[in-house]
């Protein structure tokens, strides 16, 4: 009992792996009693048992699917549990961001919608999510006509969508906003400008990369910036800004991120574009990263982190525990003051690479406004198990005792077995 109420695991349930233990001590349906002989086929359902335990906890290191926002962003509630507004297409979703109702709201995209201007949207209070699969997209490449989102709320969360085109998010709202599992492409002069008013961000399990390696606009595909210039500072002097589990991966060619009066943390986060000049850039900044991967051509270069020189600014720098060609510590950054569990580098990196749960658009959105990851499902949700095991009631399954777990798309009973998720 100790061990099982001392066990750390973010998200596996406990009950889970008591489950399994006492599974291994069922002989003929009857519990065999720990302190009492043991027979060789006990003795080898509780050595699986642990063997199972061990394997396991290593899964417990990571949550790919938080319950609530955390980092820099704060404790913020986004629509909450508000009955989901279902959009299909451009003219709903702009009637949805814009329409001003004094209550809090959950939006969820069902479909692929293509955008000719971006939507400006002033809520607050709000949550925008989309099914799995489904894109927000626009090819305009005319200042009037480009972009996709452009938040000046406060309290907001987006999760899961997928964005491609260019001027592909901007936020110049108030404060606290989590970004998490969202999919940036394209985007023309950055694939997401943080300014003006917007303080208090989480970035978690977000993507940022291009379609295109080469031709001469590649010097234009910016990730992020963070203060729009010299002069933009919040009204308490810096935006506080976490980057967690994020990948910058292919055809980023500069600012991942360019911080102006910032104080930012970038946690377990992997770079790798091979097209890329420099990776971070600080002006009037501080930066903490922790249990990071750099490699690709900004790493190659030595240019994992530069300063401007258009002007005079002091930067201070620490690095902790990372991988790449990193620059000596300047001064001293304190590690924020939020919880949160950490990876070690190349841990990490599969982590955030993994296709079926890692960074960008890979988490599961139902139309009931739940949301989950395919390697993170939760017993209780009943209905989501039920449509990941297409079928197979999973209240059935845990009174029974008969799965171990559930990871991605395999399903492992107490035995051992393997199937596919949809068998």
């Amino acid at each position: 009992n100790t061990f099982f109420s001392n066990l750390q695991i973010p998200f596996l349930k406990k009950r889970i792996f008591f489950d399994i233990f006492t599974r291994a001590c069922i002989i003929q349906k009857k519990v065999v009693p720990l302190r009492r002989k043991r027979s060789k086929e006990a003795m080898k359902r509780i050595l699986f048992s642990l063997f199972c335990l061990c394997c396991l906890l290593p899964i417990g290191a990571v949550d790919y699917c938080a319950t609530e926002a955390w980092g820099n962003a704060g404790e913020i509630t986004g629509g909450g549990n508000a009955t989901p507004i279902l959009v299909s297409d451009y003219k709903a979703l702009k009637k949805a961001l814009t329409t001003q109702t004094n209550q809090p709201k959950v939006i969820i995209v069902t479909q692929d919608i293509e955008f000719h201007k971006k939507i400006m949207s002033g809520l607050s209070d709000l949550t925008l999510l989309a099914l799995p699969g489904v894109r927000l997209f626009n090819n305009e490449t005319e200042p009037d006509n480009s972009g996709l989102l452009h938040f000046e709320g406060r309290n907001i969360i987006l999760r899961n969508l997928t964005l491609h085109g260019a001027g592909v998010f901007n936020d110049e709202g108030k404060d606290h906003i989590w970004v998490d599992h969202c999919d940036f492409c394209d985007g023309m002069d950055e694939n997401v400008s943080v300014r003006y008013y917007a303080d208090s961000l989480s970035f978690t399990w977000c993507r940022f990369h291009y379609s295109r390696t080469e031709g001469e606009d590649i010097n234009h595909q910016r990730a992020i910036l963070v203060g729009s210039n010299s002069s933009d500072i919040p009204a308490d002097g810096s935006y506080d800004v976490t980057f967690a589990y994020c990948w910058w991966d292919e055809g980023c060619n500069q600012r991942m991120a360019r911080t102006r009066h910032s104080v930012v943390h970038y946690l377990n986060c992997y770079w790798n574009s091979s097209i890329s000049s420099y990776y971070l850039c600080v002006d009037d900044a501080a930066c903490y990263a922790e249990g990071c991967t750099f490699e690709g051509e900004a790493n190659r270069k030595n240019k994992v982190l530069t300063i401007p020189t258009d002007w005079e600014t002091v930067n201070y720098w620490t690095f902790v525990n990372c991988e790449g060609n990193i620059p000596a510590d300047e001064g001293v950054v304190s590690p924020p003051e939020y919880e949160y569990d950490h990876l070690m580098p190349a841990e990490a990196k599969a982590y955030v690479t993994d296709p079926t749960c890692g960074a960008g658009a890979t988490l599961v959105v139902k139309k009931s406004g739940t949301v989950f990851s395919p390697c993170q499902p939760v017993e209780e949700q009943e209905e989501d198990l039920d449509t990941v095991l297409h079928g197979t009631k999973p209240s059935k399954i845990l009174r029974n005792r008969e799965i171990l777990i559930l990871r991605g798309k395999k399903v492992y009973t107490i035995t051992g077995q393997e199937y596919d998720a949809a068998h």
